[in-house]
């Protein structure tokens, strides 16, 4: 029989599977090192992102921003590297620098969107801030103090139906935020003049909460815009008290210029003055106290006396017929019938100003419900040289009235850096 023997077949076998086992430990080993030095790759590729976050955790924000910068450098699109420099601005107080990488950085996770709309609402831009909200809102996010800020910046954005709305959903979703959300709809009354409404949303705040101390403001101011409110009402009386209060709380001059404004309309003139002075012990340029003693002065027949306080008052540059028409009596008592009668004109131009002034407000106060009052509140804010947010406004009307070929043109122009000087 021709054949190998059985012993060199099997030798045969033994040397493949060593073989085998060999390059298979080659191949392993390989393996094992191509995974190590990927590892040690891509550890150290990631090495810079972790120091940023460290430094992001440990609130140093100018070495994260360094890093973050010197990292984008060469990876400009990297999305966590963008959120960090946002971040790192945010956190320095350079909020319009941080709006910036905000907007490049695409789709923000809870947090930064919180900290975006800080800085929006920093920035005054009212509209972007209600949209970044909002979407908060619409991921769950349950902070009690979004709605709170969706209800002041609707409000401030001339939407009061909705503000109000807000400001009831606060008190009825977080029962813990009831008295809160009742001292919200106060300061919308208080601002609205709506005096009694005003004082009976505080007697509610107060009711749940005597001290005042979980309202969202310094008691004292509670205890001022319910003297104020019942001022209003002309029951100085009752403001008296509550102003008395309030100045036990806080040392502001708005604060005891209001009791002050109170003794007065209580006869008690000397007491008056006392407050008006003290006010200005707090705040040297306060207007109102100053107008309010030269006001005084003249009533009491010293037109000397109230010209000194009343130039005063004129020089806090404020644009304020009233203000002029009192320079102007007391010009004319001592004399200098030119100067009074330079101060008569001022008055009669201001007054014209300031019945076009209540006729914006009557129109603004139609918000949202008219184009022309939005359009109006728009311009303004071009008036104001805040382009970032007119722009929102437009693009907000656009998406209501897509056809209007004003808007379209308004949107234009504002793209226009020139035009929208």
């Amino acid at each position: 029989m021709v054949g190998a023997s059985i012993p060199e077949i099997n030798s045969e076998r033994i040397a493949r599977r060593l073989q085998l086992r060999w390059l298979l430990g080659w191949f392993v080993f390989v393996l094992v090192c191509v995974t190590i030095a990927l590892g040690l790759w891509l550890w150290q590729q990631g090495e810079p992102l972790r120091q940023m976050r460290g430094a992001v955790q440990k609130r140093h924000w100018n070495d994260a921003l360094r890093r973050a910068l010197s990292y984008l450098a060469n990876h400009p699109q990297d999305a966590e590297a963008i959120r960090i420099v946002a971040r790192s601005f945010s956190g320095l107080g350079q909020n319009a620098q941080a709006e910036m990488y905000f907007d490049r950085a695409g789709e923000l996770g809870i947090e930064d969107l919180r900290l975006r709309g800080e800085v929006l609402i920093e920035l005054n831009r009212p509209t972007q801030a209600v949209e970044v909200l909002a979407e908060l809102r619409a991921r769950g996010d349950n902070d009690p103090a979004v709605i709170q800020r969706l209800a002041v910046l609707q409000f401030q954005r001339g939407n009061h139906e909705e503000a109000f709305e807000l400001a009831e959903q606060l008190g009825k979703e977080f029962p813990t935020h009831t008295a809160l959300a009742w001292c919200v709809q106060a300061t919308f009354h208080v601002s609205l003049r709506h005096a009694q409404q005003a004082i009976d949303c505080l007697q509610e705040a107060l009711r749940l909460n005597p001290q005042a101390d979980k309202l969202g403001l310094d008691p004292g101011t509670v205890k001022m815009f319910m003297g104020a409110a019942w001022m209003d009402l002309g029951k100085n009386d009752q403001a008296r008290d509550w102003l008395q209060a309030a100045v036990e709380h806080t040392q502001t001059a708005e604060a005891h210029w209001y009791l002050g404004e109170a003794e007065l309309g209580c006869g008690n003139l000397r007491a008056a003055d006392q407050c008006w002075h003290r006010a200005l012990e707090l705040d040297g340029n306060y207007f109102n106290a100053l107008f309010s003693i030269g006001k005084l002065s003249l009533q009491e027949n010293r037109p000397l006396e109230a010209l000194e306080w009343l130039n005063l008052a004129d020089r806090q540059g404020r644009q304020s017929s009233a203000l002029q028409t009192a320079l102007s009596r007391a010009n004319a008592r001592i004399g200098h019938e030119d100067v009074a009668a330079e101060h008569a004109r001022r008055a009669e131009d201001l007054r014209a100003k300031e019945s076009e002034e209540r006729d914006e407000r009557r129109l603004l106060s139609q918000y949202p419900q008219h184009l022309q009052s939005r359009l109006l509140l728009t311009r303004k804010t071009i008036e104001r040289g805040n382009i970032a947010e007119a722009k929102a406004m437009v693009d907000e009307l656009l998406r209501q009235h897509p056809n209007s070929p004003e808007l379209r043109d308004l949107r234009k122009s504002l793209d226009n850096p020139e035009t929208s000087r």
